[in-house]
C-alpha cells in the first residue's frame, strides 16, 4: 500500500467525522439563520424609520415573545419527544395538540394586553398578538416534525417563513412605507403561511379535530416532565432578561430603546448558541445512551470551540462597525457612547452564555434537568436585585445585573458539570446515566 493509499486511510475517518459535523451544523442553522436574519433586517428598516419609544416598544415585544416559545418548549416540546416512543403516543399527542392550543390563544391575549400597555397602535398590537399565536402553533408543529422523522417540513417552514418576510422587507423598502404596523402585519403572514408545510393531517388536528377533553391529561405530563423545565425556562428568563423587564417598566420603552439596538450586533452569537444546541444535545443523548462519554465529551468540546470561533468573529465585526461607521447601523437619535456601552456589556455577556452553553447541553442530554434549573437559582436573584436596582440609576448599566448573573450561572454549571463527571467516572456507567425517577416516561 502506497503512502498515499495510507495517508487517506488513516485520515478518512477523521475527515468523514468533520465533514458530518459540518453538514449537520449547516443544516441546523440553516432554517434558523434565515429566520434570525430577516428579524434582524427588520429591526434595522424600524431602527431607521420609528421613534426610539416605538422601536423598545417593538423590541421588547420580541423579546418576551421569545419568552413564550421558551414556555412552550417546556411544557410540550420537551416532553414530546419522550413521551411520543410510549404506548399511549396517540393519546399524548392529542393532550399536548389542546395544550398547544390552549397555550397560544393565552399567549395571544397576553401580548395584545402587553401592546396597549406600551401604548402600541391598536393595529399593530392586535396583529402582533397574532403572530405570537401563530408562532406558539409552528413552535410545536416544528418539534412534531422532527419527532415524525419530517425535518424537511420544519426546513420548509423556516423557508416559507423567511421568503415571506423577506417580500415584506422589499415591499416597505420600495413603497418607503416601513411602519410598526406593516412590520407587524408582516410577522403574522409569515408565521400564519409558515404553518402549511405541516401537512393536512396534522392541521386538521391541530385545528378541527382537537379534543379540549384531553387537556385534563396534561397534569401527567407536568408532573413527570414539565415542571423542571419549566422552572430552567422561567429562573433562566430572569438571569438573561431582568433588565429587559425593568427599563421597560420603571424608565419607559423609550429607554430600553439603546440597550435592545446593541444587542443587535451579538445577534450571531445566540443564534449560534441556539440553533447548534438544537443539534448537539441530542446527539450527546445518543451517545451517552450507548456510554458512549467519550464521544460526548468531544461533541461538547467542539461545539465550545465553534461557539468561541463565532463569538471571536462577531466581536471583530462589532469593533470594526464602532471605529469606522457606527452610523450604518446606528441612527442620530441614539447616543453612540451609549451604544457601545452595551455592546462591551452584551459580549462580556454572550462570553459567559457561550461558556456554559456546551456543559449545559451535556447535562440536559444526561438527563439533569433538576441540575440545571438549580444552577440558576441563584444567577436570578443575582440578576433580578442588581440590574433592578441599576435600572432606577442607568438602564445601559442595568446589563451588569444580567453580566453578574451569566457568571454565576455559568460558574454554577461548571460544578455541577464537574461533579457530573465525577460521579460517572466513580459508579457503573448505565447506573450513572440513568436519569432522575421524576423525568422517565410513564
Amino acid at each position: 500500500m502506497g503512502m498515499d493509499a495510507q495517508l487517506e486511510k488513516a485520515f478518512h475517518p477523521v475527515t468523514r467525522f468533520t465533514t458530518t459535523r459540518l453538514f449537520n451544523y449547516a443544516m441546523a442553522v440553516l432554517g434558523p439563520v434565515g429566520v434570525a436574519g430577516v428579524q434582524f433586517l427588520l429591526s434595522f428598516q424600524l431602527l431607521h424609520a420609528i421613534t426610539p419609544e416605538a422601536f423598545g416598544a417593538f423590541a421588547f415585544l420580541i423579546l418576551t415573545s421569545t419568552l413564550g416559545f421558551s414556555v412552550s418548549s417546556a411544557l410540550l416540546c420537551a416532553p414530546l419527544p419522550v413521551l411520543s416512543g410510549t404506548r399511549d403516543r396517540e393519546r399524548i399527542v392529542r393532550t399536548l395538540t389542546a395544550a398547544n392550543m390552549a397555550l397560544s390563544l393565552t399567549c395571544a391575549l397576553v401580548f395584545l394586553a402587553i401592546g396597549f400597555l406600551l401604548g402600541m397602535p391598536a393595529p399593530a398590537a392586535c396583529f402582533f398578538a397574532a403572530y405570537t399565536g401563530a408562532m406558539m402553533l409552528r413552535w410545536f408543529a416544528r418539534t412534531y416534525a422532527y419527532v415524525i422523522g419530517a425535518r424537511w417540513r420544519t426546513i420548509a417552514s423556516d423557508a416559507i417563513y423567511t421568503t415571506v418576510m423577506l417580500c415584506f422587507l422589499f415591499g416597505m423598502a420600495v413603497a418607503g412605507s416601513t411602519s410598526l404596523e406593516v412590520a407587524c402585519v408582516g410577522l403574522f403572514v409569515a408565521a400564519a403561511l409558515g404553518l402549511l408545510p405541516f401537512g393536512r393531517d396534522f392541521l386538521l388536528r391541530q385545528f378541527l379535530n382537537i379534543s379540549w377533553r384531553a387537556l385534563r391529561r396534561y397534569g401527567e405530563v407536568w408532573r413527570v416532565h414539565s415542571k423542571w423545565s419549566l422552572t430552567g425556562v422561567l429562573t433562566t428568563e430572569a438571569t438573561a432578561n431582568a433588565h429587559a423587564y425593568f427599563v421597560t417598566f420603571i424608565a419607559g420603552s423609550a429607554s430600553f430603546a439603546p440597550i435592545a439596538a446593541s444587542a443587535l450586533l451579538i445577534r450571531p452569537v445566540g443564534l449560534a448558541t441556539n440553533a447548534l444546541t438544537d443539534i448537539e444535545r441530542p446527539q450527546m443523548a445518543r451517545q451517552l445512551s450507548k456510554h458512549d462519554l467519550s464521544g460526548a465529551h468531544e461533541s461538547s468540546r467542539h461545539f465550545g470551540f465553534t461557539l468561541i470561533a463565532v463569538w471571536a468573529a462577531s466581536a471583530v465585526a462589532a469593533t470594526l462597525l464602532l471605529l469606522t461607521a457606527p452610523r450604518l447601523l446606528f441612527p442620530s437619535a441614539y447616543d453612540i457612547n451609549s451604544i457601545t456601552l452595551g455592546v462591551v456589556l452584551w459580549f462580556a455577556i454572550a462570553g459567559m452564555r457561550l461558556w456554559r452553553a456546551p456543559q449545559s447541553a451535556l447535562l440536559q442530554a444526561a438527563g439533569e434537568f433538576r441540575s440545571v434549573a438549580h444552577a440558576s437559582y441563584l444567577s436570578c436573584g443575582a440578576s433580578i436585585v442588581v440590574a433592578g436596582g441599576l435600572a432606577f440609576v442607568s438602564p445601559t448599566w442595568s446589563l451588569v445585573g444580567i453580566l453578574l448573573g451569566e457568571a454565576i450561572f455559568a460558574v454554577g454549571i461548571h460544578l455541577r458539570a464537574r461533579t457530573w463527571r465525577a460521579k460517572v467516572s466513580a459508579t457503573p456507567v448505565a447506573a450513572a446515566l440513568a436519569p432522575d425517577s421524576e423525568l422517565v416516561a410513564p
